[in-house]
């Protein structure tokens, strides 16, 4: 939260001190298959992502839940507003951004829909980097040789250079080559999104790359309007057509190796042969910033700490929006948390 905000609005959200750790408690535990609303709520909840119109009526703790965040988020949007708004120093791209959109603009940008982006920005810039870290830590956790061979390629980059890696040194592909092969490999695997909705802007027919089961068809017409949801966690991300017999296996080396990508993997011309941050017009504008964001944390958290499985199994589910959040299994109450031992090195 404070990564998104000190740098795209030059707001220190620390500063407000203990409302911000309570809202994150609050986007980190939507309601879902975890908790105690039940199946009304998971019903509700898929009701209202197939017809969204229906959410303002339909009755559920995840309305509450949403109603809440966003009285809680729009109180932060309305101090970034405002301090950009009167502030004569200040750098803050997005707000620069925002009211260049409301000058261009014949109607304006009134307060209120810049606030609306402000929270859109703050909730997807944190939460989602977030929910990537969390499960690197437990991927290397489980697989002590990835986490070890990482951790030596960091501390030889410091003896050879002088110093950590700069943010040149991690965000180019060469420089720290092993930290680039885990950081795709966790964004191919960990995908945030379950699914990517993108609609129809004509009538139109998708070739497709290998035929419907069942059917044989090799094509899909689509009418105009029409939304089509693409799987991305579970689906393109790790589909053994693409990526082969180890598809759903956490294994950096694949993106190191001369023959690691296999054609139908090399196919996808999306950042990174992934779908994670989508593609097209609307492609992840923030896509850079979260890789800078995720390589930053690894690169110095790794180097510092250590870490091992607690004993604690862990379920994930689909919670509130498009994202997947861990619980502990029989620990279900107690809302999303992903335990891990950490030694200090």
């Amino acid at each position: 939260m404070d990564a998104i905000s000190m740098t795209m609005f030059m707001h220190d959200c620390s500063a407000s001190g203990s409302e911000i750790r309570d809202l994150l408690h609050k986007i980190t535990n939507a309601p879902g298959a975890g908790d105690d609303v039940g199946v009304g709520t998971m019903l509700a909840g898929a009701v209202i992502s197939k017809v969204p119109r229906l959410f303002p009526i339909l009755p559920s703790p995840m309305k509450k839940w949403a109603d809440h965040l966003r009285t809680r988020l729009g109180s932060v949007a309305e101090r970034v507003w405002q301090e950009g708004a009167t502030s004569s120093n200040m750098d803050a791209k997005i707000l620069d951004l925002l009211d260049k959109q409301g000058k261009d603009s014949e109607e304006g940008l009134t307060k209120e829909e810049a606030i609306a982006q402000i929270i859109g920005i703050l909730f997807a810039g944190s939460e989602t980097v977030a929910n990537v870290i969390s499960e690197l830590f437990l991927e290397l956790a489980r697989q002590p040789r990835i986490q070890d061979k990482l951790r030596d390629e960091l501390l030889e980059f410091e003896r050879r250079t002088g110093g950590p890696p700069k943010l040149d040194d991690l965000t180019s592909p060469t420089a720290l080559p092993y930290l680039e092969a885990v950081t795709r490999e966790v964004l191919r695997v960990k995908a945030v999104l379950m699914v990517i909705s993108r609609a129809a802007a004509g009538d139109d027919v998708i070739p497709l790359q290998y035929p419907v089961p069942g059917t044989g068809a090799t094509e899909l017409h689509v009418k105009a309007g029409q939304s089509i949801m693409i799987p991305v966690r579970d689906g393109v991300n790790v589909d053994p057509k693409l990526w082969g017999d180890d598809a759903a296996v956490f294994r950096p080396e694949r993106w190191l190796e001369p023959d690691g990508l296999p054609e139908g993997a090399r196919s996808i011309r999306a950042q990174g042969h992934t779908l994670t941050f989508g593609d097209g017009p609307k492609v992840c504008l923030g896509r850079n910033f979260a890789l800078a964001e995720l390589k930053i944390i690894v690169s110095v958290v790794t180097v510092r700490f250590r870490f091992e499985e607690s004993g604690a199994q862990f379920d994930f589910y689909h919670l509130g929006g498009n994202t997947v959040k861990p619980t502990v299994r029989g620990s279900e109450a107690e809302g999303v948390q992903l335990p891990l031992r950490v030694h200090r090195l």
